[in-house]
């Protein structure tokens, strides 16, 4: 089903658990997309995790410089979640090991900004139009009524800042710019 941010942002109201899938080999919008909207859920008091199907399971050296590592968790060691939500993973061999629990829950959706994306969830919302996850992320984050942390705009500014090669690809527009100053 393609969904709305605001259905996604319901689906998210209502859950019990929630576990935030980044892609294999997770870059900073797959990762700091997962981080600040698990953190806005902490914020709800919703409880989340992040992981991403690595095996080993190690968080990129790159990537170590992201606030509040404490919620990502080894696939292994994740808590059972009625809701899974992928996020920047273009088809489901992007989640690999971690399609069969996206499955399992009782409510998956996929959120992603690439035109290549091949559908693996039965509920998807893509955006081929924004440049990157973190941009969507932001949205989402804005529907649940969330107030930005410091720690939430980290995330996303690096997430959009590295899937918009620091602003330099022609997929950046005015309203990225715009969403940059305001995580600024």
């Amino acid at each position: 089903m393609n969904a709305t941010l605001e259905q996604i942002a319901e689906h998210l109201r209502g859950a019990q658990r929630v576990l935030l899938v980044a892609h294999v080999n997770p870059d900073a919008d797959a990762l700091g997309s997962t981080l600040a909207t698990a953190l806005a859920l902490e914020e709800m008091q919703v409880p989340a995790q992040v992981t991403f199907p690595d095996d080993p399971f190690d968080v990129p050296i790159a990537l170590r410089f992201l606030p509040r590592q404490d919620l990502i968790v080894d696939p292994r060691e994740a808590a059972p979640a009625d809701v899974v939500v992928s996020m920047d993973a273009s088809s489901g061999d992007r989640v690999g090991r971690l399609l069969p629990v996206g499955e399992a829950a009782g409510t998956f959706i996929a959120v992603d900004h690439h035109a290549s994306f091949v559908p693996f969830a039965p509920v998807v919302h893509v955006d081929p139009s924004r440049p990157a996850t973190g941009l969507l992320a932001l949205d989402l984050i804005d529907q649940l009524g969330v107030k930005l942390t410091a720690d939430m705009a980290m995330c996303l500014y690096a997430a959009i800042s590295s899937d918009t090669g620091s602003f330099r690809f022609a997929s950046t527009t005015s309203d990225t710019l715009r969403a940059a100053a305001r995580l600024m």
